[in-house]
């Protein structure tokens, strides 16, 4: 019975959070009332409550799920150590296979404090914890441009593969965007 209620339960989470993606289309957070969300979803008030305390915990909940799967991610690749364009492939893949929610999370009715999320992570991944001020500038200009990669990529209708947008990162990020160019042949 246990695994049946899990199972209502992820399933409901999943409605919920499909909702909310959906009219963050149109609106930003604060505009979308649970009474919308739970219209879009065709649930009782009453159930959202079950589960959240407001849309922004809902929000909160989907980016932190999408965070643990980066995680997860990066962890594995970690383990295995496998090369950074391969771990950045996969983080890419889930993104695309996530596109929805990313495409709502990067535009105008997103997070605006993404980019100081990313950088954040950047730090965890780094596994540094620096006050010094070219490290500090260096993140929130990865996490940035990352972030607008990541916007453009996803908003294509005939995408690079995620490969491709891997690689490509990893030529700027080691080598500056000048000689990035002159190694892809744009230059």
């Amino acid at each position: 019975m246990k695994e049946n209620s899990d199972r209502r339960v992820r399933v409901t989470k999943m409605i919920l959070r499909d909702s909310l993606v959906e009219l963050m289309r149109e609106k930003p957070l604060h505009e979308i009332s649970i009474k919308a969300i739970c219209e879009q979803a065709d649930i009782n008030r009453s159930t959202f409550y079950h589960h959240y305390g407001s849309q922004y915990d809902l929000f909160d909940d989907i980016v932190q799920e999408i965070s643990n799967s980066i995680w997860k991610i990066i962890d594995a690749s970690k383990k295995k150590k496998e090369k950074f364009v391969k771990m950045l492939t996969e983080i890419l893949t889930f993104c695309e296979t996530n596109r929805d929610f990313f495409i709502v999370l990067l535009g105008a009715n997103g997070n605006y404090n993404i980019g100081e999320t990313l950088a954040k992570e950047i730090d965890r991944f780094l596994e540094k914890d620096s006050k010094d001020e070219i490290y500090t500038y260096s993140t929130q200009f990865f996490s940035a441009g990352i972030t607008s990669v990541l916007w453009t990529w996803l908003n294509k209708e005939e995408r690079e593969s995620a490969r491709d947008i891997a690689m490509m990162l990893n030529a700027i990020i080691m080598y500056g965007i000048k000689r990035a160019m002159v190694l892809s042949g744009n230059a």
